[in-house]
């Protein structure tokens, strides 16, 4: 259900994407965290996030790696299904603890950030 005539020379307003962007404003309008970062990916890597990242902290994994890596679409619906993010949280170690230095402190208070 495109509008042509409400839209002249603009594509991509058919009624499932206007569904999935008031979506995309409810989920993030009050966030100070995700917000700021869903701005910085694509719409398409967005919704991809919020429909198959359930948690708060995967989906900041899942925007900071993507932004970083400059991930494409189809690298971080693998990266998703490969459960990135599961496995860097089982691979962490205690290295916060041997480590002296600011960074340190920094991966302790801000694991997902300290990632990317």
């Amino acid at each position: 259900m495109e509008s042509p005539g409400e839209f002249p020379g603009q594509m991509g307003y058919s009624a499932r994407n206007l569904w999935l962007m008031v979506g995309y404003y409810i989920e993030y309008k009050d966030d100070i965290i995700l917000q700021p970062l869903a701005a910085e990916i694509s719409f398409t890597h967005n919704i991809m996030i919020q429909s198959k990242c359930q948690s708060r902290p995967e989906r900041q994994f899942y925007m900071i790696a993507t932004k970083k890596y400059g991930w494409t679409k189809r690298v971080l619906e693998h990266q998703i299904e490969n459960k990135t993010f599961e496995k860097y949280l089982l691979n962490q170690t205690n290295f916060d603890q041997a480590l002296h230095t600011t960074q340190g402190l920094a991966f302790q208070h801000h694991p997902v950030s300290a990632f990317v």
